[in-house]
């Protein structure tokens, strides 16, 4: 079964048909299939479709015996097909060829995304270029502008299959806009959430006559959807808004347009292109931290930076601890680093110093001259944000923590609610955190996670590896290592051959060597303290735990994963149920609770095939999170940014 099934509803479209399935087969990413569902033309659509089918065996061709519409062609098309996502495909549109690549890695990373679009560029029958068209990127802006605008060019979706078996599909009643329809009952259900991509996907062939026609349907969609969503007026008001700016629309720009082409004469064709906005050029990033220690954030920087330094751009790290000099990551040879020595770990919040600090880092970011700067964690990001105001300087802020369970402070969250709303992007690596912080910060929100550095060469199977149950983190509160080596009580009581090992420092190490001894673990548990092979270490275990109370988006698991571990973990409010597929790649529990826990754990401690199925599948989907996969992400997220400044 391939990963992802095209569908491409075709009718009398002879003179297209074989370029827009040439674009399919041109695209880099190769694991799919294409269904064209040619619905009764009276042409050579279907002849052509089989002569294609004919040299790919990834092409089929589904002939319907009377011409039904769109909306039942493509429910025959995605009815015939078990691959979890679906893309839609015109037989007039033409797809870049790295289309498919980057909406199948975005969609691998975001799970909680059902419906994933695009940037188009509009052409005319004649292949000219009318209009570079994107739609809004996020979810809740989608869903403030679905009365007004449709969230997606058709041509450009991906969907996961769920959400046409939980919808129903297309409206097969409908002749147009049949996707708007889908597209307003999946948001209506109130569970899809749906996402477009900055970049250019396809060329979309539109023209005068079907345009005007679908002003009207979307009219009536609108009418319809208002019903539904018991709001009558709001639909009716929808409608007769789209009718007025469709008219002018058309008088403008197609009456107009033909009016001047005729007089002046026809034009060559434009090729199918990206479009101008996105920059190849190598850019200068600037990214702020707070230091370069230990540290998850600190990993992720890293990372980034050597991504970036190894693609030819320019890149500065200022880092601003006075107190922190060490660099616990390696860097790329390119990488410059600046330490600024303005804060020390504890600063008070009302300091007279401060403004002077602002100061210092607003220099030094002038003189960098950068095209963008990222910067890391919180309260960073504000002091970034104040900074580099009136300097046309863009940032994007990333989020690290929990914001509800580690709150800044009084003033520190209103100065945040003051300037997010600056950033050219504020940065979640989960749904929870986004979702969160929509509500209570205004700014461009959007969902992007971070790389990880993944170790190749998991060993199976699993049966070979040690006893072992592993887990590392910080010796504190919120990763619960106190359930955790209550937990593994019980399983060590039934099966005394299994060992514990948590590696990490932190306030509890005496509190929880305590809790060893009096519980009689002395000689199974082990806490290892700072460890420099704990991704090493993984691939020895058998299975990994994560046991916290609270994690935004918790790297570990994804090395766990990597490194071919059976992986438990909590089921937080955020992080590890948008990582995991429970029963799949790996188990949740609730957390804070031993007794869930220890079941958990004794289920794959006697389990052996269970074990080594979850490890498999873990391995093969951790590929997700890896930098391979995540920083092409960061790589469009850049452009976009950068295409809008200009």
């Amino acid at each position: 079964m391939p990963s992802l099934t095209v569908i491409m509803p075709a009718f009398q479209a002879a003179a297209t048909i074989e370029r827009a399935i040439a674009s399919v087969v041109a695209q880099t990413f190769t694991d799919w299939e294409l269904i064209v569902v040619d619905d009764a033309s009276t042409d050579e659509t279907a002849a052509m479709a089989e002569r294609c089918a004919a040299r790919d065996p990834r092409i089929r061709v589904i002939r319907l015996e009377r011409n039904q519409g769109a909306a039942a062609a493509m429910n025959r098309g995605w009815q015939s097909t078990r691959a979890p996502f679906v893309a839609i495909h015109d037989a007039d549109d033409e797809s870049l060829p790295g289309r498919l690549t980057a909406q199948l890695a975005f969609m691998q990373c975001h799970p909680e995304v059902h419906v994933l679009g695009g940037g188009a560029q509009f052409v005319d029958e004649a292949g000219r270029t009318l209009a570079w068209v994107r739609h809004p990127m996020e979810h809740a802006e989608l869903a403030t502008r679905r009365w007004r605008q449709c969230p997606f060019v058709h041509s450009t979706v991906v969907m996961r299959r769920e959400f046409l078996t939980a919808t129903g599909g297309y409206p097969a009643g409908m002749r147009l806009a049949e996707d708007y329809d889908l597209w307003m009952r999946g948001f209506a259900a109130g569970r899809f959430r749906y996402h477009n991509l900055g970049e250019i996907l396809v060329a979309y062939r539109t023209r005068p006559v079907q345009r005007w026609k679908m002003i009207r349907a979307s009219a009536g969609a609108r009418i319809k959807a208002g019903r539904r969503e018991h709001r009558p007026m709001t639909g009716w008001a929808a409608a007769a808004w789209i009718l007025f700016n469709g008219g002018l629309e058309q008088s403008r720009i197609f009456v107009l347009r033909d009016a001047l082409k005729n007089f002046f004469g026809p034009k060559p064709s434009a090729p199918l292109r990206a479009g101008p906005p996105l920059d190849p050029r190598p850019l200068h990033v600037v990214l702020v931290t707070s230091s370069l220690g230990g540290g998850g954030a600190e990993r992720v920087l890293a990372t980034m930076a050597n991504h970036w330094a190894g693609l030819g751009w320019e890149v500065t790290v200022l880092t601003l601890r006075a107190d922190e000099a060490t660099t616990a990551y390696p860097l790329h040879e390119r990488v410059r680093v600046g330490r600024l020595n303005l804060i020390r770990e504890r600063n008070p919040v009302l300091d007279a110093g401060h403004l002077g600090r602002l100061l210092a880092l607003r220099r030094a970011l002038r003189a960098a001259a950068p095209d963008l700067v990222i910067s890391f964690l919180d309260k960073l990001n504000v002091a970034v944000l104040l900074a580099v105001v009136g300097t046309g300087i863009r940032v994007i802020a990333t989020e690290h923590l929990v914001p509800w369970r580690q709150p800044m402070g009084a003033v520190w969250e209103t100065l945040r609610r003051l300037v997010y709303r600056r950033a050219a992007r504020i940065v979640s690596p989960t749904a929870g955190i986004r979702d969160y912080l929509v509500r209570s910060v205004p700014g461009r929100h959007t969902i992007l996670g971070y790389p990880a550095q993944l170790l190749p060469g998991a060993s199976f199977p699993v049966t070979d590896r040690a006893p072992l149950i592993f887990a590392a983190g910080r010796l504190a509160p919120e990763k619960g290592f106190d359930v955790l080596i209550a937990a593994f009580a019980r399983v060590h009581a039934q099966h005394p051959a299994w060992r514990l090992e948590i590696a990490g420092e932190g306030p509890l190490r005496s509190a929880l060597a305590a809790q060893i001894s009096a519980s009689g673990l002395g000689g199974s548990v082990e806490l290892r303290g700072h460890l420099p092979t704990v991704r090493e270490r993984m691939r020895d275990a058998a299975i990994f735990v994560l046991s916290s109370r609270s994690e935004a988006y918790p790297m570990v698991v994804c090395e766990a994963m990597a490194a071919g571990a059976a992986v438990v973990a909590t089921d937080c409010p955020t992080g590890p149920r948008e990582m995991i597929a429970a029963g799949v790649d790996g188990l949740l529990v609730p957390p804070d609770d031993a007794p869930a826990l220890a079941e958990a754990l004794l289920g794959l401690v006697t389990n052996t095939a269970l074990r080594e199925k979850l490890a498999a599948a873990a391995h093969v989907g951790a590929r997700r999170f890896g930098s391979e996969t995540v920083m092409p992400q960061w790589d469009r997220l850049v452009r976009q940014v950068m295409a809008e400044s200009r």
